[in-house]
């Protein structure tokens, strides 16, 4: 199950590529909290701000190093432009467009050109693993799933 606190931004730390630290005070919670804000995801984040929180992580004491993260920020539109037509997280409240290695607008194209065309489909991995598993042993023998019946 997740676990969501509301809060309000009351400083703003370090700033990082696509990235900001944050000090928050939860709703209904004593103090202030760290959380890191995904600049893309929320939009810019500033002092005053009202955010929604993932405090999930943090309350079981998983290696986040104490950060919640910042799911949304309340009170304004984020619409964020940028290249990209594969969907991550698909079918979830959390979904976002990327830029997939294969598509034209990708720096990594090249890496990816020479692959023959067959490397992308989804059948490939297990016919070659059936084929692998049919391949003759080193007797020379076929297996008998595949030797012929007579």
């Amino acid at each position: 199950m997740i676990r969501i606190r509301n809060g309000r931004v009351t400083g703003v730390g370090a700033r990082r590529p696509g990235a900001t630290e944050l000090r928050v005070a939860v709703d209904d919670e004593p103090g202030e909290v760290d959380a890191i804000s995904y600049d893309q995801l929320t939009g810019p984040v500033a002092a005053g701000d009202r955010v929604v929180l993932n405090t999930t992580a943090v309350a079981l004491g998983l290696g986040t190093g104490g950060f919640h993260v910042v799911m949304a920020r309340l009170g304004g539109p984020v619409d964020a432009p940028g290249p990209g037509h594969v969907i991550k997280a698909r079918y979830t409240p959390s979904q976002v467009r990327v830029l997939a290695v294969e598509e034209e607008d990708s720096p990594h194209r090249a890496a990816v050109a020479p692959a023959p065309a067959w490397a992308g489909c989804r059948w490939s991995a297990p016919s070659c693993t059936r084929w692998c598993r049919w391949w003759p042993r080193p007797s020379g023998r076929w297996p008998a799933t595949f030797r012929w019946r007579t």
